[in-house]
């Protein structure tokens, strides 16, 4: 899994919500204005357009995966967004 060079460290909950409505926490560990690196407790593998939401750093964008692995996922924010 490549990770984005330009991903500041952070350390922060956060809730992913699906397009299918479920729902999966995790913890942000870097985030730019493009792209968030999510880790997870557990295996996940996440698909189609996700929102990503931690409410410490007011981060409340829609997202798709652009790649992940057991544990970790790279997401790209939606320029809209």
């Amino acid at each position: 899994m490549e990770i984005p060079p330009e991903l500041k460290d952070t350390w922060s909950v956060c809730t992913i919500y699906t397009d299918s409505g479920s729902t999966r926490d995790g913890m942000l560990l870097g985030i730019s204005d493009t792209h968030a690196r999510i880790r997870f407790p557990d295996r996940s593998l996440l698909s189609g357009s996700l929102r990503v939401k931690a409410s410490r750093i007011g981060l409340n964008r829609s997202a798709r995966v652009k790649s992940q692995d057991d544990f970790d996922a790279i997401l790209e924010f939606d320029k809209d967004a």
